[in-house]
Order: C-alpha cells, then structure tokens, then sequence
C-alpha cells in the first residue's frame, strides 16, 4: 500500500505501508508490480494520483476489482481501474 501521509513499516487497514507515489519506480522492481487500485473515494483527488502514476510509469496498469456481493447487468462493460464496492447495482445502458 502506497500513502503520502504514513511512515513506511505503518500500517493502514492491515496493510504495510511500503511507500508513496514517488516511490514507485523502485516498489516496481522490487516487488515486480503490475497494477494497482487507487483506494481513494475523492473523483478528483484520485485522478489527480491517477495522473502521478502514469508520469511515472505509462505502462503500469490500473486493475479492476468487483466486490463478491455487487450486481452486475449482463451486458456492462467494466473499464480498467474501475473498483465496485459491496452491495453496488451496476446496469447496462
């Protein structure tokens, strides 16, 4: 887990705080990172750390992940980086 506001070695919802964004180029080696989720709720807080990652690493990958209880409509299309908490009803158009 990434975070601006943490010591790394903290911890946050059980997760060790490995760093924060600027950090990234050496976590990706490290620890052969892929992709993350932007657990963050704020639209505009999250693009903005959205268009952080990206200058750092273009390549990286945003990952998709749907809570176990979420509805989905047959027929949705559900984009990278796109997180559906608990509980959510997602419909086609």
């Amino acid at each position: 887990m990434l975070d601006a506001f943490k010591e790394i070695g903290e911890s946050a919802f059980g997760y060790k705080i490995l760093g924060e964004e600027k950090d990234l180029p050496e976590l990706i080696k490290k620890y052969q990172l892929a992709g993350c989720i932007i657990a963050i709720g704020d639209n505009w807080i999250r693009s903005i750390v959205k268009n952080k990652i990206q200058a750092i690493d273009a390549s990286f990958e945003f990952v998709s992940s749907t809570h176990p209880s979420a509805t989905i409509a047959r027929g949705v299309t559900i984009g990278s980086g796109t997180v559906i908490m608990a509980g959510a009803v997602v419909n086609s158009a």
